[in-house]
């Protein structure tokens, strides 16, 4: 594998699709979850996938830190052919009802029940980091640094959270001039 050459877009989905590359501080994978009222949204970096309860703790905890009553939790049952990839697992369903927090589960791939609004942020997100990596991928001032494609690949943690800054630059929907 060349890591010193330029690389199309379609390479980008492909090593995704084949590889978790590790960002730069070790992450694995990337934690959406957004406020279906102001559409802000918190993302996080995650090492491990390994436990969905400490993630969506960390989001209701959010919520309780800003004075906010967390009224409902969706999300999909993940991929079914490989059960590391859920969210809602039976400990995450125990603290939800425990928390007096209604649960929304959608089929995976059917997004129509409960997760809409995660998907189409996610998907907004995937075309703003796309969009970021075609710009650096391309920029030969960027190669002029000396840094090589893996690097800028690595980058993509770092690219996740530009994206969501981006996207809570927006204003709030229902309050106007928040």
């Amino acid at each position: 594998d060349d890591t010193t050459t330029p690389i199309q877009h379609s390479e980008i989905i492909a090593r995704r699709q084949h590889k978790k590359l590790p960002s730069l501080g070790g992450a694995i994978a990337a934690f959406v979850s957004i406020d279906e009222y102001a559409r802000y949204i918190i993302g996080t970096l995650v090492k491990s996938v390994s436990q969905p309860l400490a993630l969506v703790q960390m989001v209701h905890n959010q919520y309780k830190l800003h004075g906010h009553t967390l009224e409902k939790f969706s999300a999909d049952s993940g991929v079914t052919s490989q059960s590391m990839f859920r969210v809602t697992t039976p400990a995450v369903t125990a603290y939800l009802q425990a928390e007096s927090i209604f649960e929304a589960v959608s089929d995976p791939y059917n997004h129509a029940n409960g997760t809409p609004i995660v998907e189409r942020v996610i998907q907004t997100l995937e075309n703003r980091m796309d969009m970021a990596y075609e710009y650096v991928l391309h920029n030969q001032n960027i190669r002029r640094l000396g840094f090589t494609t893996l690097q800028l690949l690595q980058l993509w943690g770092e690219i996740f959270h530009w994206a969501i800054l981006v996207e809570n630059l927006k204003l709030c929907p229902h309050a106007k001039g928040k």
